[in-house]
């Protein structure tokens, strides 16, 4: 609005002065007036439309058109909008090749395909394992490549529970486990990993760490993606009502799985149910259940409990575990932030849990609240508001 009221302010005072002059020399010499006025105005304006299309079509943003008045403010927005879009671009660009280096710098082979298995992306350790070249053969199926009967079944069947061993028919001699992640509708992640040695030695320890780092990089990929559609907000929330009671149920029962005996679970839950993403509530609940899982000793006791309070309803998990020091509990949310570095990574964590709890409850309007003391364990609160409560229908669950 503020640049286009200067030119018609400037329209006005060409049609005042024209009615003036035509008021004082004639109709006739008015009309010129006005026609000789609009015409240099609108030739005027036509010499920055056409400096600006061709400052558009000019990659180099270091200098800016000049102009008067309105097209002042004009070129200097467009400026500000086209430098914040190549900072954008030039940040995305930095993130996307920080990720390509560190999966780059994996002992195993990464290999990126998507739905029909043709090749997106490859780093140097799958080259050599699977004989593939990363460039040249994007787009290509891999099972076109790597022409092991074995390998073409395991990859066609699609059923990718267990690892696949064999020998590359072609390249180095190499004994290679196979597995295969999928973390997107159309996308997967084929995992090679160098087991020669391993196999002359003891095969099934290694395999047993194959497992376990590509279950850690399936769940840190799934956590990424999640955080980062959170984030995004692209996803509108789904609206469904979520029966939290059996809910609750459900992850006290995961629980006790995970826990193998090694704790004390209880849990109760208040016949109240919550409009909202049943998915996204499950993912932050069962992310502060299973941190108490991780985190409380053999022994222990773990309590879930969903109770109306504070105008709203909290889901929390009391435990008696290790407790979290005060410094550390303002930045328990931030991204990868670990208060035992060594532990976490022991206990299979990705550092992300509780990023995605705050980001889901504040989807939800709600917030995360914790209270802790080291060596007497913590109470961890997501906490949802009364405008996404109702009462019933389900019953009122408790278990001991």
């Amino acid at each position: 609005m503020r640049v286009i009221l200067p030119a018609f302010a400037r329209l006005a005072a060409i049609a005042v002065v024209s009615v003036a002059v035509g008021a004082l020399f004639g109709i006739e010499a008015g009309l010129w007036l006005a026609l000789v006025a609009l015409g240099l105005f609108f030739a005027l304006h036509l010499h920055y439309l056409s400096t600006l299309g061709a400052w558009l079509e000019e990659p180099s943003l270091d200098t800016i058109p000049e102009g008067r008045g309105s097209w002042t403010e004009v070129f200097n927005r467009l400026y500000r909008t086209r430098r914040a879009s190549e900072v954008n671009a030039r940040r995305l660009e930095e993130n996307e090749a920080r990720f390509r280096r560190t999966i780059s710098a994996l002992p195993e082979g990464i290999v990126l395909v998507d739905a029909a298995l043709q090749i997106e992306w490859c780093n140097p350790v799958a080259e050599q394992h699977l004989s593939i070249r990363g460039d040249a053969d994007r787009g290509m199926r891999i099972t076109n490549l790597v022409r092991d009967p074995a390998f073409v079944d395991y990859m066609t069947a699609g059923s990718f529970d267990e690892p696949l061993l064999f020998r590359p028919l072609s390249g180095p001699a190499l004994a290679l486990s196979i597995r295969v992640i999928s973390f997107e509708p159309a996308r997967s992640i084929i995992m090679s990993r160098d087991v020669t040695d391993a196999e002359r030695v003891d095969a099934m320890r290694h395999l047993q760490l194959m497992h376990e780092q590509a279950s850690r990089m399936g769940r840190l990929v799934e956590d990424l993606l999640m955080l980062s559609r959170l984030e995004a907000g692209e996803t509108p929330l789904a609206e469904e009502v979520v029966d939290v009671p059996a809910l609750v149920a459900e992850l006290q029962a995961e629980a006790r799985a995970l826990s193998a005996g090694r704790h004390e679970i209880a849990g109760s839950a208040e016949p109240i149910v919550v409009r909202g993403s049943r998915d996204e509530l499950r993912s932050a609940f069962g992310n502060l259940v299973s941190n108490a899982i991780r985190y409380t000793p053999a022994g222990g006791r773990i309590v879930l409990s969903w109770r109306a309070q504070d105008d709203g309803a909290a889901f929390e998990v009391h435990d008696s575990g290790i407790g979290i020091a005060p410094e550390h509990l303002p930045r328990l949310t931030e991204r990868f932030y670990r208060v035992d570095r060594s532990r976490s990574r022991e206990t299979g964590g990705t550092g992300l849990g509780l990023a995605i709890v705050k980001h889901v409850l504040m989807r939800h309007q709600g917030r995360l609240l914790v209270e802790s003391e080291e060596g007497r364990g913590s109470t961890f609160r997501a906490w949802l508001p009364a405008a996404r409560l109702q009462a019933g229908p389900a019953p009122l669950r408790r278990a001991a």
